[in-house]
Formats: structure tokens, sequence, C-alpha cells
């Protein structure tokens, strides 16, 4: 065998052993995390370090592309970047061991310094960094013993063979199983919360919805109501945040008289609003389905911040999710008649963790990345000069009121059309104009005239409409486009804008073949 071949050979065994010691060390790392604060995970603090870093255009292209995949796309990122970047350093681990050790032990240090900047500063914060550190170098100390020995068995230390060669791949099976295995064991063995009926169970609220109307029967069409696990999710989180019900507070504080904490069972002993709402990410591209109308149960925030009489000169109250995560609300669209809620119930039912248990912000007309925090801990009344957001500080809007717009839902854009039984083609989707009402939406065939939609029963300001027009289409492609107008009769934006920074804007477009 060549001198080159055996070259490659020792750097590619280097390079194996040393990501399966990484892999170890993360793994370790996980379950450490798991145990003692989850938050400290490793993994979900350099994900939630690459999205403060991303550029909001990229962003808004993974989202568009991979919708609430986006988490686990981002975590296979994270560990398939880390492991290669350690397979790198460690190809020339059969002459030296030093930067594939200095790299792992790195790996550590900025761990631990995440979880001390973005977490705690606590003893907690220090456990899985010193735990991924130790158990990456000892492994690698481990597999690199064993590939040594493996190497001086052969003449040609590119053909691993005899017993050191399968005690070798044994050993870095067993590890990378381990390293694997780790972070499921964390999370089956992680002591969950005991959650008792009286703590979670939803009390009947004082002000109930009215009865949703019924919806418009057209096969295709989104439904009136969004089901609670159809409702999207998008938001910082990697790790859905666990909470304790026990010990779960609500700080009101700032810029307040009379700053206070409050209780689950206080939060829920209090006065219960039901709101039927339509709520929306601002990343949700023209047409696009990170939208869902649902049924919210909760108190009013002007209740809870009566309480604490804020101060004259505040404008924005600042939310804080167990996470870190911040949103900036005007004070005034918390404060005025609308129903901005604390939320603890969709469609009837607690909040899930991943919508946010056990209590959210929910202020309608406005964007949930400025008055939508879920897994809430503060509320902090200030002022904007003073309180700058998480997205605004990347460049984001501050305020976020939600625009008026359309989607066409059925027929699906590229696809075909079949004419009912009375020869027409029923066009049929959603519109809102969150807060002010929609008033209108009319279709365009063609750069043909715009035609006016029959539209669902009205529910309220706050939900979206349904809509349909039965048009007589000839054969063959056709472009059809929807627009929506307010209750004030304001025609949604023509103009076409991006997600960022405040919101997508134009009409929604799709091209259909029509059948004969």
């Amino acid at each position: 065998m060549s001198t080159s071949s055996q070259a490659r050979g020792a750097r590619v065994a280097g390079a194996l052993t040393t990501a399966v010691a990484a892999g170890l060390g993360l793994g370790l790392a996980e379950l450490a995390a798991a145990l003692v604060q989850p938050r400290t995970s490793p993994v979900s603090l350099v994900g939630a370090v690459t999205i403060d870093l991303t550029p909001p255009p990229v962003k808004d292209l993974v989202i568009g592309l991979l919708g609430t995949a986006d988490k686990p796309f981002l975590i296979g990122c994270v560990l398939a970047g880390t492991l290669a970047i350690t397979a790198l350093i460690g190809s020339g681990l059969a002459r030296t061991a030093r930067w594939a050790t200095i790299w792992i032990a790195a790996v550590g240090a900025i761990a631990i310094l995440a979880a001390l900047l973005r977490v705690a500063v606590a003893p907690s914060s220090l456990v899985a960094g010193l735990v991924l550190a130790a158990g990456g170098i000892g492994a690698l100390r481990l597999l690199r013993a064993q590939l040594l020995r493996a190497q001086e068995e052969q003449a040609d230390p590119a053909a691993i063979g005899g017993a050191s060669r399968r005690r070798l791949l044994a050993t870095g099976a067993g590890l990378g199983a381990l390293g694997a295995l780790a972070p499921l064991l964390g999370r089956a063995l992680r002591p969950a919360p005991q959650v008792t009926p009286e703590l979670v169970a939803v009390p009947e609220p004082e002000v109930q919805a009215p009865e949703l109307p019924e919806g418009l029967d057209v096969e295709g069409i989104s439904p009136l109501r969004t089901p609670a696990d159809e409702l999207y999710r998008i938001d910082t989180a990697l790790v859905v945040p666990g909470y304790d019900p026990e010990t779960w507070r609500l700080r009101i504080e700032g810029m307040v008289e009379n700053p206070y904490e409050i209780t689950l069972p206080e939060l829920m002993a209090m006065p219960m609003v039901e709101h039927d709402a339509t709520m929306l990410c601002v990343s949700n591209p023209v047409g696009g389905d990170l939208i869902g109308s649902v049924r919210f149960q909760g108190v009013r925030v002007r209740d809870l911040l009566a309480r604490a009489v804020p101060l004259r000169g505040a404008d924005q109250v600042l939310s804080t999710s167990v996470d870190g995560f911040t949103a900036g609300t005007p004070l005034e669209a918390l404060t005025d008649d609308r129903e901005a809620l604390i939320a603890v119930a969709i469609n009837g039912e607690p909040l899930s963790p991943e919508h946010g248990a056990p209590a959210r912000l929910f202020t309608p007309g406005l964007y949930g990345y400025v008055g939508a925090t879920k897994w809430l801990t503060t509320l902090s009344v200030g002022t904007y000069a003073e309180q700058v957001a998480y997205w605004t500080t990347r460049g984001w809007s501050a305020k976020g009121p939600v625009k008026t717009s359309a989607r066409i839902d059925t027929p699906r854009g590229n696809g075909r059309a079949e004419p009912g039984a009375d020869g027409r083609v029923a066009v049929a989707g959603v519109a809102w104009a969150v807060h002010r009402g929609v008033g209108a939406v009319q279709v365009q065939v063609d750069d043909g005239p715009w035609i006016d939609a029959e539209l669902s029963e009205d529910v309220n300001a706050d939900y979206w409409r349904q809509w349909v027009v039965r048009l007589e289409l000839a054969p063959g492609e056709h472009v059809l486009a929807a627009r929506a107008a307010d209750a004030s009769g304001e025609l949604q934006s023509a103009e076409v804008a991006p997600p960022a920074p405040n919101g997508s804007q134009g009409y929604h477009r799709i091209s259909v073949d029509v059948r004969g």
C-alpha cells in the first residue's frame, strides 16, 4: 500500500474515533442537562445562538421551506456541524491528540459560557459543559489508545485488523450507541412535576363567547375554527420548556406602583373570559399557513395591569418567556377594550406545552412576535426607548400590527380545478383584518374585473372570515387572485413585500388548470 494510502487511512480512522468521542460527550451532556436543568442543553443553546445570528431573510426562507420542521432541522445542523468540525480536527489523531482534546474542551467551555449567559449564573449551568468535556476527552483518550495499539499490530498502519481492531470497533460502536441513547434516557428519567387537576383544570369563564356560526360548506376550505393540534407553532425554543405548577409564578413589574407576583392557582381563580380570535406569525408569507383561528380563554391583561398601576410615561409591556424570549407590546393594546388575555386554554382545553402551558400572552391585532409570548413568566411595564424586545433587536418592526389579507384555499395553486355539477368552479378561502374586521373579499380571473365573494357570517372583528365565489371558467390555464378589505372599506395593499420587517403583503395569486 502506498504511503499516501496509509496516511489517508490514518486520517479517516482518527476522524471517526474523534467524532465518536465528541458524540459521546454531547450525548452525556444532554443527559446531564435533562436531569439537572433542561435549559442548559448544549445543543439547544448553540441552536438558540444560531437563531439569534440568523438574518431575517434567511430565517423566513427556512420557515417557508420547512414550516414547523425548522427546529428538528436546526438541531440536526448543529449536531452535524459540530461532529464535522470535530472529525476534521481529529483527522490527525494518530499523530497527536492535542488539537482534538483542545477542541472538545473548548466546546464544553462554550456550553458553560452560553448557559451562564442565557440561563442563570448558578452551579447547575456548569454541569452539562463539564460532563461534555470530561466524557468527550475521556472517550478520546480511550479510543486513541486502542487505535494506536491496533495500528502497531499491523505492518501497514492503514490496515487495522486482528483482535485490537475488533476491540476498537466494538468500543467505538458501544460509545457511539451510548452517545445516541443518553439524551433519550435523560428524557425518560427526568422527573415530571406532579400536576394535579386542581392546578391545571380550566374553570368556567365568566364571559362566554357566543356559539360559533356555521361555516361555508365548500370542499377544501379551511374550517372556521382551527383544531388546537393543527395550530401552527413558531418560536425560538428548540426544546419545549416544562413547568412545575406548584412553583410557577407570573411577575408584573417595571414602571408600576405595585409590583407583584401571582401563582397559577391565583391566576385560575380570577375572572375568566372566552374570546374567538385569529393569530398569525409575522413570518407567514402571502398565501401561507402560519395562521389559525381558535377560542382563547384567560384573564384580561388590563385587569392584571390595573392592580399594578402603570406609571405615567410607560408605553410598552415587555413580556418574557421562561426561555428568555421577549416581546414588546404597546401598553395601549393591553389596556384598551380589545380582549388581550393571559390565556390558559385553547378551544376549551388547557394549553399544551407546545403552545405555551401553563399561560401565554395573546393580543388581538398584533403579530405573535410582539403580542403572543408563550411560557410566560414576566410582564415588565416600561418604554420602547429603554426596553428592546428580542426580534426588534434583529431588525423587525417594534409594534407589528396585523395586515389585511386574503388566502385562496381551493383550488390549489398549480393544480387542476374541477367544475361542479352546475358547471362552475368554487374558488374559496379565508380573509383576515384582525381587530378591524373583514368587510369584503374580491376575486380576479386573468387580470379581469374584480368579483365580490360571498362571506361567512361574521364572528367578530378579531376573527377571520371564510369566503367563496363560484365562477364559470373556460377550460385551460387561468390565474386567480384574491384581495380583502377591512370593515372600513380599506383594501389590502397590492404592493408585494416579504415578511421582514413587519409582515408580508400583496395579493395571493395562483395558477390553475380548469378541466373541460
